[in-house]
C-alpha cells in the first residue's frame, strides 16, 4: 500500500456548503490562495487554516508559547474530500490546459473520480494518473489526479469538472459533489522555461502547538523552500515536490502538491518525517504548468 514513511499536494468549492480543510491543506507557511471559502469565510464547513510557526532563527515570527493543548482536529479518520480543483472556478484558460483534483482524508484514489464534459453534456476523453501519499498522521492521505484531455480543448467553450464519490467511498451521501466551471480561451499557450530552485532551510521538532490530535507524535520536520525563476503568471501552477534516494536521481516518491498562486514565486512548507525514520533526506521539485509541462529543478540533500 501507501509507504509511511514517506508523507506526501480543487478548490474548495460549494454547492450548498465548503469542503472540508485540513490542518494546512497546502503545508504551505504563509500563503494564500483565493479560493471560495476565502471569498466567504462563513459558509458551512468553511474552516480557517492554521499555520505553523517558523523558528525564530529562521524566518518569521518566534514560536508562541506551549499552553498544553493542541488545537481541534480535523482530520482523523475523515472520509476522502476535495481539496482544489484547477482551474479555479470561473477561471479561464488556455484550450492545452491539462486539469488537476487534489484531495484529502482516510482513502485512496479509489474513493472519487473526476470527469470533464462540456457545458452542453459532451464528456472529454482524458488520461488519468493519480499518487497518493501519507500527510503528517496515519489517517490522513493525499491524492493528486493529474487529467490530460486527449485533444485540445474546444475554444471559448464552457466546461465542467465533476469529483464525485465511488461505491467504495463509506460515506458517499456525506460528501457534496464538487466541481469547477471554467471557460477556454481562443488559443493554446507554449511554456517558457520556469525551472524551480529547492532549498532545504532547517530540520527540527514540530512545534507542539502545531500538532493535530491525529498527527505523528515527537516528530522531526524539513522546512523547505522552492522558487521559480518568474515572479507573476497568468494561471495557477503546481509544485510537485519528490523525495529521491540521493543528490544524483530526480525519481521518487511524491510527498507534496502545492498550488502556487498567481502573484507568488516561491512557497515554503514542511516536510514531516515519521518518528523514528529520521535519516538524512533528498528532495526534487517540478514546477507544473497549467498545460501540464513540468520543469524540473536540481536535486538537494539536507547535511547537519
Amino acid at each position: 500500500m501507501l509507504n509511511r514513511f514517506f508523507h506526501k499536494i480543487s478548490i474548495s468549492l460549494w454547492m450548498t456548503g465548503c469542503a472540508m480543510s485540513s490542518e494546512n491543506q497546502f503545508a504551505v507557511v504563509n500563503s494564500t490562495v483565493e479560493d471560495m471559502c476565502e471569498r466567504v469565510p462563513s459558509a458551512q464547513n468553511c474552516l480557517p487554516e492554521e499555520e505553523e510557526p517558523f523558528e525564530e532563527d529562521l524566518v518569521g515570527p518566534p514560536e508562541p508559547p506551549d499552553t498544553g493543548d493542541l488545537p481541534e482536529d480535523r482530520s482523523c479518520d475523515s472520509p476522502m474530500r476535495i481539496r482544489k480543483i484547477i482551474p479555479f472556478e470561473n477561471h479561464a484558460v488556455p484550450i492545452n490546459v491539462q486539469p488537476v483534483v487534489l484531495t484529502i482524508g482516510n482513502g485512496d484514489e479509489t474513493h472519487l473520480e473526476a470527469t470533464l464534459q462540456s457545458a452542453d453534456g459532451q464528456q472529454v476523453e482524458t488520461i488519468q494518473s493519480t499518487t497518493c501519499y501519507v500527510h503528517e498522521g496515519d489517517e490522513e492521505y493525499h491524492c493528486t489526479y493529474l487529467i490530460e484531455p486527449l485533444t485540445y480543448l474546444e475554444p471559448n467553450t464552457e466546461y465542467m469538472l465533476y469529483v464525485r464519490t465511488t461505491d467504495v467511498h463509506p460515506n458517499p451521501d456525506d460528501v457534496e459533489q464538487s466541481f469547477s466551471h471554467f471557460t477556454t480561451t481562443g488559443s493554446a499557450i507554449t511554456d517558457v522555461n520556469t525551472n524551480p530552485v529547492t532549498e532545504i532551510i532547517g530540520y527540527m521538532e514540530r512545534e507542539p502547538t502545531a500538532i493535530q490530535e491525529c498527527d505523528w507524535k515527537d516528530s522531526m520536520k524539513y522546512e523547505v523552500v522552492t522558487a521559480i525563476q518568474e515572479e507573476a503568471r497568468d494561471f495557477l501552477t503546481l509544485i510537485q515536490v519528490y523525495e529521491v534516494p540521493d543528490i544524483n536521481s530526480t525519481e521518487g516518491d511524491l510527498v507534496h502538491s502545492i498550488i502556487l498562486p498567481r502573484e507568488m514565486s516561491s512557497t515554503q512548507y514542511r516536510q514531516v518525517i515519521y518518528p523514528g525514520d529520521e535519516y538524512p533526506r533528498c528532495y526534487h521539485s517540478r514546477h507544473r504548468t497549467v498545460t501540464g509541462v513540468e520543469w524540473p529543478s536540481e536535486t538537494v540533500c539536507w547535511s547537519e
